[in-house]
């Protein structure tokens, strides 16, 4: 027994010439005592603060220097708000040729095509104005709404003036998102074409975040170009640079507003480009439309930080007092997957994997490269009658064992590690929600909990206790009227 792996090579360092591989792994400490504040009586509820340590994390991090670098993380749910300072960092982006065009987008996928903008030419007033009202804007959700700007005229930087050629360089359009804490967000967005500088080209964008009509302080909150890179956070966008949108207007170092991240990759749902329905690069070249992809629920981003979250900021916890949440894997990318917003899951794990779409066929095949190495599911199918044949041996379950096992879809795949959550459904025999109980994926939720909830039924009109489930034992929220429920 040793507690470093340093220690168990110089205990062997004489049979070095027998040794050909060692095998070690380190030994848990348990606690002296518990953190102050919380009580040593019954069931210690785990929280993101403590159970790092309370599983060994902590100590495999700080013996072996494993952090997750080099490793994506698809979380595969309401969406990620990168905005956060602690999981801004964790944005990875793409670079290569799609469909016969050189592109760079942010590695995040719309499955739901939940916030595509369908852009329109405006014309330019003066030196200071463009003229967008009098007409309505084009936003998928994915089914269409036409909204009238919130403005007739907006103000508009001069460096955009700088950039461009005529109005022939200008397009426009309008947000329609609802984003926790703030409601529904309607928006003007303005997406530039740089031709006097060499872009031939859209590749700019300008976001009036705080909606008074006014681009000029969305620029003037923005960092020198020398001082921002691909993770600044800002309302002034390059295509080849910074995608999150979150200014921050008091230069305070926290965002002011945050509405997610410009382009990334979107599937057509409802075929308004094509049929068969495509993948299309969420920031489009020729700007005819733009992709915003963001975290309609807060859900999504709960589980990148606590798989991923960097513990930059500081969280005052009764008990604790001053904390840095620290995710599981604190090195590793994130990959956004929204796909709770319509329930596209399906498609949304197939492009985690690797998958694409034939334009020809619509078929799904395989790109020869996984976009993520680790797929997370918090999330489950907790309908009463959807797997009654057998647990597992449902059309979920079949789906999620077939991804993950290496071959099966493609001869070159080598399958994906899919974590699913067990579901809201304990506890009791039988009560893992699809696709948990499915083989070949790795099942968590909570240990055993003597924490009770009074819940009631449609089904039965009487306050039945029910013991919570799901990681840190906290509710669960339905979506779709109750075919995918949040595992949260």
């Amino acid at each position: 027994m040793a507690d470093s792996p340093d220690a168990v090579k110089k205990a062997l360092s004489r049979y070095s010439d027998y040794v050909e591989a060692v095998l070690a792994k380190p030994v848990p400490k348990p606690f002296d005592r518990l953190p102050e504040g919380v009580s040593g009586r019954g069931i210690i509820a785990p929280s993101n603060a403590i159970i790092r340590d309370l599983i060994g994390v902590s100590q495999v991090e700080r013996v072996y220097g494993v952090n997750g670098s080099g490793i994506n993380i698809a979380v595969v749910d309401t969406g990620v708000d990168y905005g956060h300072p602690d999981l801004a960092t964790a944005l990875r982006y793409w670079t290569g040729t799609y469909k016969g065009d050189s592109i760079r987008e942010p590695l995040v996928f719309d499955a739901d095509q939940s916030q595509v903008l369908l852009l329109q030419p405006v014309s330019l007033v003066n030196s200071t104005h463009i003229h967008v009202g009098g007409r309505y804007y084009e936003t998928l959700l994915p089914w269409s709404i036409y909204i009238y700007s919130p403005c007739d005229y907006n103000r508009i930087p001069a460096v955009v003036n700088s950039i461009i050629s005529s109005s022939n360089d200008l397009r426009f359009g309008v947000t329609y998102m609802y984003v926790p804490g703030l409601g529904t967000v309607v928006s003007g967005v303005l997406v530039i074409r740089g031709s006097r500088v060499g872009h031939n080209y859209f590749s700019h964008a300008i976001v009036d975040a705080n909606m008074n009509c006014n681009f000029g302080d969305d620029y003037l909150a923005s960092p020198p170009h020398a001082q921002t890179n691909e993770w600044t956070r800002d309302a002034f966008l390059r295509y080849h640079l910074n995608r999150i949108i979150v200014p921050d207007y008091d230069r305070n170092g926290f965002p002011d507003v945050s509405l997610g991240v410009a382009g990334g990759f979107f599937y057509d749902l409802f075929w308004h480009f094509s049929y068969p329905a495509e993948i299309h690069p969420g920031w489009d070249k020729q700007g005819r439309w733009l992709s915003i992809f963001y975290d309609f629920h807060s859900h999504g981003t709960a589980c990148a930080s606590a798989a991923a979250g960097r513990s930059i900021v500081g969280y005052s916890i009764t008990g604790l007092s001053v904390v840095r949440l620290r995710g599981m894997a604190p090195g590793a990318g994130v990959v956004g997957v929204k796909a709770l917003w319509a329930g596209n899951v399906e498609v949304g794990m197939l492009w985690a994997a690797g998958f694409d779409v034939d334009p020809a066929t619509g078929q799904f095949y395989y790109t020869g490269s996984r976009r993520a190495d680790v797929i997370s599911n918090s999330w489950g199918i907790s309908y009463f009658g959807y797997d009654v044949g057998a647990f597992g041996a449902d059309f979920e379950s079949a789906f999620v064992a077939g991804l993950s096992l290496p071959g099966f879809l493609d001869p070159r795949y080598p399958g994906v590690l899919i974590i699913q959550a067990g579901g809201n459904g304990g506890p009791g025999y039988g009560t893992i929600t699809s696709p948990g109980a499915a083989p070949g994926v790795v099942t968590v939720g909570a240990s055993t909990s003597t924490h009770f909830a009074y819940v009631y039924t449609r089904w039965v009109r009487l306050y039945s206790p029910r013991a919570a489930a799901g990681l840190a034992m906290r509710s669960s929220a339905g979506l779709l009227g109750g075919r995918l429920r949040l595992a949260t």
